[in-house]
């Protein structure tokens, strides 16, 4: 029977976590910054930035925020990214007038706002998306495998919150 390595590393995210988990989800930040750096050279409207955040840069990170639950230091640096690139494409760092806070951007769109994601709140909902995956009365080879790895039982969904919300934080 082969084992894995410790480093081992599948759709871009490591299997295995160290004991600094912020360290193991860098990749995401360098992922995004180079992204950044990229349309850094172009000259973009307001709607062409709202366009890439929206449809690449706040997508980057998704395969890897459904199946961890990532740091919110992690998710910090992600939006301060973003945020930057937002307000100042053409600078990678530094200072700048934001005309409109960042949680009223992240606002829908119906509200009239840009309807741009924060990152940790979309890690959340991917995760409970997966725990509702994992409910028992879904049957397959996968869901099996899920629950046997996190030890999930037949009465998860009764259990008290503080419990519900470990098991999340394991995922």
């Amino acid at each position: 029977m082969k084992s894995l390595e410790k480093n081992a590393i599948y759709l871009g995210a490591s299997l295995f976590l160290s004991k600094t988990p912020s360290k193991d989800f860098k990749f995401l930040e360098e992922k995004l910054e180079t992204k950044l750096m990229g349309w850094r050279s172009r000259c973009l409207s307001w709607a062409g930035r709202s366009t890439l955040i929206t449809s690449v840069a706040q997508a980057i990170p998704n395969y890897t925020m459904s199946t961890f639950n990532i740091p919110a230091k992690n998710c910090d640096k992600i939006d301060s990214l973003t945020r930057i690139f937002w307000w100042t494409p053409k600078e990678k760092e530094g200072r700048f007038i934001a005309w409109k806070a960042w949680d009223k951007l992240c606002c829908p769109k119906y509200e009239g706002d840009l309807g741009f994601k924060q990152t940790k709140d979309v890690n959340n909902v991917l995760l409970v998306k997966l725990a509702w995956l994992v409910a028992p009365s879904r049957d397959s080879l996968c869901m099996d495998s899920l629950r046997a790895k996190y030890k999930v039982k037949h009465d998860w969904l009764q259990k008290e919150p503080q419990r519900l919300l470990r098991l999340l934080g394991e995922l």
